[in-house]
C-alpha cells in the first residue's frame, strides 16, 4: 500500500467480533469494508449496507425470528421492536426512551442514506459505465463510519440487555455476570492436575440447569431493579 494510504478500521464492528466467536461472515464483511474504504471507494457503499443487513439477521436469528424473506426496512423494523435499548433502570423512564428513539430515527436516516448511496454509487449492486466518475474515500469513509456506528449500537444493546430465555444461540462465557456468580457459590472443580471453573462445568455437562439457574437468576436481579 503506497505511503499516502492510510489504514482505515472499524472499530465499533470489530467489538462484534471479540463476543461473537465464529462470526465469520461478517468479519469477512468487516476486513472487505476496510479495504474497500482505502483502495475502491464505490465498493464500500455497497458492503456497507451489506454490513447492517448481516447484523440485523444475526441479532433475529439469536432471538428464534425467521428472516429469510425480510426486507430491508422489514429487517430494521423487526430488530427495534425485538431488542432493549435501555437498562432495565432506566425502562421506566419516558424522556430517556424519547431521546433514545429520536436517536435510532437518525439511525434510520443514517441507514436510508446509505441505502441511497449504494443505489446511486455502489459498483457491484449496479452495473456502470466503465468511465463513469466515482466518490472519493471521503465519502466512503462517511458511509463506513455511519454502518459502523449502528452496527456496534444494535448488537451491543442485543446483547447486554437480552434475557437467557430468548436466546436460542449462545456461547459459554456470553453471561460473565452470571458464570462469575456461579463461580463464587462454588468451589474450583478439580481433576487431578487440572482445574475448571465450576459455571463452565455446568454449562457443558448440563445445559438446561444451566439455564434454568440463569432464568432464576436474572428474573431476581430484574425484581431487584424495579425496587421489588
Amino acid at each position: 500500500m503506497a505511503d499516502d494510504e492510510q489504514l482505515f478500521r472499524m472499530d465499533g464492528a470489530r467489538e462484534i467480533l471479540e463476543v461473537s466467536r465464529g462470526a465469520v461472515r461478517i468479519e469477512e464483511q468487516i476486513t472487505a469494508l476496510e479495504e474497500a474504504v482505502v483502495k475502491t471507494p464505490s465498493l464500500a457503499f455497497d458492503l456497507a449496507r451489506s454490513l447492517v443487513e448481516s447484523v440485523c439477521k444475526t441479532i433475529l436469528t439469536d432471538l428464534g425470528e425467521n428472516c429469510d424473506n425480510m426486507g430491508f426496512k422489514d429487517l430494521l423494523e423487526a430488530v427495534y421492536r425485538r431488542i432493549q435499548t435501555l437498562p432495565a433502570t432506566h425502562s421506566e423512564r419516558e424522556d430517556i426512551k424519547q431521546a433514545i428513539e429520536r436517536l435510532l430515527k437518525h439511525l434510520n436516516e443514517a441507514i436510508w442514506g446509505l441505502s441511497e448511496l449504494r443505489h446511486q454509487e455502489g459498483s457491484a449492486s449496479h452495473g456502470r459505465d466503465a468511465f463513469e466518475p466515482r466518490l472519493d474515500r471521503i465519502q466512503a469513509e462517511f458511509a463506513a463510519r455511519a454502518a459502523d456506528a449502528i452496527v456496534c449500537f444494535l448488537f451491543k444493546a442485543h446483547r447486554s440487555y437480552r434475557q437467557p430465555s430468548e436466546s436460542i444461540r449462545f456461547d459459554y462465557g456470553d453471561f460473565e455476570e452470571f458464570d462469575n456468580w456461579i463461580d463464587e457459590q462454588n468451589e474450583t472443580v478439580r481433576i487431578f492436575e487440572l482445574e475448571y471453573r465450576p459455571s463452565e462445568v455446568l454449562f457443558h455437562v448440563d445445559r438446561q440447569a444451566y439455564l434454568d439457574l440463569m432464568n432464576s437468576y436474572y428474573s431476581e436481579a430484574r425484581a431487584h431493579d424495579r425496587g421489588e
